[in-house]
Order: C-alpha cells, then sequence, then structure tokens
C-alpha cells in the first residue's frame, strides 16, 4: 500500500486509474479477514469483488507497461498450466 501511495503522490501514469480509498478498503477487509492477520471470514461476494477489482487493476497496469501482453496472455496461461503439471 505504501508503495500505491508513493506512487500516486508522484502521479505515476500507471496508476492514475487506481482507485486508491478501494484498494485500501479491500487491503484493510483482507488484512481482518482469517486469510491474513485476522479472526472474520469473508464471503463469496466479498471475494468476487476483490477478485474483479484487482484484476481489473493489474490488467490496467499490465496494458500501461506492456501494451501487448494481451497477445501473449494465453502462451503465458499454458506455461504456468504446464509448470503447474510439471511440479506434480
Amino acid at each position: 500500500m505504501d508503495g500505491l501511495l508513493i506512487l500516486k503522490a508522484l502521479d505515476a501514469s500507471e496508476i492514475r486509474e487506481v482507485d486508491v480509498s478501494k484498494t485500501y478498503s479491500f487491503i484493510e477487509k483482507r488484512n481482518r479477514s482469517i486469510l491474513a492477520h485476522g479472526l472474520t471470514k469473508i464471503d463469496s461476494s466479498d471475494c468476487k469483488s476483490f477478485m474483479s477489482f484487482f484484476s481489473k487493476m493489474i490488467k490496467s497496469i499490465l496494458s500501461y507497461i506492456f501494451p501487448n501482453w494481451v497477445k501473449y496472455q494465453n502462451k503465458l496461461i499454458l506455461e504456468l498450466d504446464a509448470v503447474k503439471l510439471l511440479s506434480l
């Protein structure tokens, strides 16, 4: 979160579209959950919202840094699946 705040303060173009308050809210919810440091459960709707939000954020950042990343996405997925299979 600190890195995101620094990049936001520097007005880094890679993260201009990132909603810092929403990011903070999701991180706090995660930190209070049993998935991290807390004792509360995360329900399925929170999990879906979390995954959707961060997926969009990562895609936005990737698109800025590496505009053609979508072209290589399927290749990367296949390579990751191959690594998983080899580790079985």
